[in-house]
């Protein structure tokens, strides 16, 4: 019974379903995203396929849950290094009409080719002419006729292919640039989550998968507004959001938060470190007593602080510490969270955009401060109360007052 298991499990057919992103947390560095995909399963073993996720993904941080009657077995996470446009419609669409272009090109290049030929045949028999025979002004009108209609009707008809070939010569190059555009943008490698299931019978049932990836977060940066000496100031918390993670975000919820899960979670520990009594008097005695057996040896200078025979040098013996000794795990600490009102679409281009997370309207004192000897201007001095509550991080300040943009400093807080 445990061999016909494990051998059905090793031939447990793969089938690809779509999933869709239902929102997403922005961390200061990476993103955690939150998938759902609707499944439709048939009875035995099977592995369900997410495809086209995003080549960032940490392995390690796949979380899957489902919901419905069937059994997650396992999970793994693999790239996709295939070519996925080769075959698309779009490209499909591309190289046909290529084709169209490239085989006018051809069959007006060999009608060129006739009438050149032709053309070239009516100068040469001209030239025979006019040298062997004489003709008599009748005849050699009706010639002359027919050189110049012939003549005009070859040269025109040329002129028209050659306009032709030149205008389908420029799309077909449009056309290839188009087409190898969208061949390396099918090469962009991308990552697939396989979740291995089992149902006792066909159900249907819903996949909720969570993990983080690279190449996205934001940075946090402020607008301090003043508008009088008698007012609040007040102080908008931005968000400048940027992603490249090969993944469009399309109209989802975006968390912001002032977590980093890329720091360490181990805690610090500060290790004592331990003084001892160094005795100058019996490290010169112990010199001399090395010296006396060993006349030739150099002689090592000692350095004298005390003689008093009563002080002991007193050794103090301890174990070295390994890595062990200095890794420890604990929980992480409570992030403050932004959570926007409405959905929003994040393109996957490293492009950053500019959001407001918050505005707040704080207590300031105000006072002039000025050190002639250094500096003759005056600079207005706001002290403000309340700031520690705000969750504040390190980042640019751009500063107004009277609705007058003043210059830039720096939130260190």
């Amino acid at each position: 019974m445990l061999l016909t298991s494990i051998i059905h499990f090793a031939f447990a057919t793969e089938k690809e379903v779509k999933s869709k992103i239902k929102n997403v947390t922005v961390f200061l560095t990476g993103a955690e995203i939150n998938r759902s995909a609707n499944v439709s399963l048939s009875s035995g073993n099977q592995i369900i396929v997410l495809k086209d996720l995003s080549q960032y993904i940490d392995a390690n941080t796949i979380q899957v849950s489902g919901i419905g009657n069937f059994i997650i077995l396992g999970v793994d996470y693999r790239r996709n290094y295939i070519n996925t446009s080769k075959n698309s419609p779009e490209m499909k669409k591309l190289q046909d009409s290529l084709k169209f272009y490239n085989e006018h090109i051809e069959e007006n290049t060999q009608l060129l080719d006739v009438y050149n030929n032709e053309k070239q045949m009516i100068l040469a028999n001209k030239v025979l002419n006019g040298e062997n025979v004489s003709f008599e002004p009748a005849k050699l009108a009706e010639l002359s006729n027919f050189y110049r209609t012939r003549l005009k009707d070859i040269n025109l008809k040329s002129l028209a292919l050659n306009r032709k070939n030149k205008h389908y010569t420029n799309r077909a190059r449009v056309l290839s640039r188009q087409i190898n555009e969208l061949s390396n943008k099918g090469n962009t490698t991308t990552g697939e989550i396989l979740v291995t299931v089992a149902a006792k019978s066909a159900t249907n049932g819903t996949l909720n998968v969570k993990y983080k990836v690279s190449n996205a977060g934001w940075v946090p940066s402020y607008d301090i507004r003043s508008k009088s000496l008698n007012e609040k100031i007040q102080i908008s918390y931005k968000a400048s959001l940027y992603q490249n993670t090969g993944v469009d975000w399309k109209n989802i919820n975006i968390t912001f938060s002032t977590g980093n899960p890329n720091l360490s979670n181990t805690q610090p520990e500060l290790y004592p470190w331990y003084l001892q009594y160094y005795n100058a008097y019996k490290k010169r005695a112990r010199s001399k007593t090395l010296s006396s057996g060993y006349n030739n040896a150099p002689q090592m200078q000692s350095l004298e602080i005390a003689d008093d025979e009563e002080y002991e040098s007193t050794s103090y013996e301890q174990k070295a510490d390994s890595i062990s000794s200095f890794t420890k795990t604990v929980n992480n600490l409570v992030n403050s969270e932004f959570k926007l009102g409405m959905p929003l679409t994040v393109k996957s281009d490293g492009k950053s955009q500019l959001l407001i997370l918050d505005e707040h309207q704080l207590d300031a004192q105000y006072k002039y401060y000025t050190v002639p000897k250094l500096d003759k201007n005056a600079f207005l001095i706001a002290k403000i109360t309340g700031w520690e509550e705000l969750s504040l991080l390190p980042g640019e300040i751009n500063l107004y007052n009277a609705g007058t943009y003043v210059g830039k400093s720096y939130l260190d807080p």
